[in-house]
């Protein structure tokens, strides 16, 4: 485990790992860092950018997809598992934002209004990183391949459930 101790408390532009007031282990480091390669392959952002003050589109929307894999794909598998999640702090430490932009970014006004108003610039890419982001994570994780899996069959029973829900509406139209 590596300490971050600081008595001033918690610094989002501080050093990488020295300086802040958060236990963070490898198994995480290595999480984050995997998001954000994941986030910058599929947007054709860099790091730099990720974690810059720039306020384009693409890098915000690339900096919503980093806050969502983290705190809405990966801490609900450590949460069933009952293992420490990833906080909120350190998430937004890794690209030099506070608690408060990670919170916004991955929930109903950030990640959730851009999947839901399929959004172009921000869905397929979005897609993109979530599958190299879980192929990086489930090959080290093995809980996270179960999660996978446990995904794609609701996605599965979910699809077929759909479909025959469209016949019984379209044969009793009919």
């Amino acid at each position: 485990m590596v300490t971050m101790e600081n008595d001033r408390g918690f610094d989002p532009n501080s050093p990488f790992p020295t300086e802040a007031c958060q236990k963070v282990s490898s198994d995480v480091i290595f999480v984050l860092n995997m998001a954000v390669k994941s986030v910058c392959d599929a947007f054709g952002v860099s790091a730099d950018d990720l974690s810059g003050k720039s306020r384009l589109r693409s890098i915000i929307y690339a900096r919503h997809a980093y806050a969502s894999l983290i705190t809405n794909v990966y801490n609900p598998v450590e949460r069933s598992s009952h293992r420490p999640t990833v906080s909120l702090r350190v998430i937004g430490w890794r690209i030099h934002r506070i608690h408060s932009t990670i919170y916004h970014s991955s929930g109903v006004k950030g990640h959730y209004a851009l999947m839901y108003s399929k959004e172009p610039g921000y869905c397929p890419y979005y897609e993109l990183a979530l599958s190299s982001f879980l192929s990086y994570v489930s090959s080290t994780h093995p809980r996270m391949e179960a999660r996978v899996s446990e995904i794609d069959h609701l996605i599965v029973k979910l699809s077929s459930e759909k479909y025959l829900l469209l016949q019984r509406i379209e044969q009793q139209r009919l």
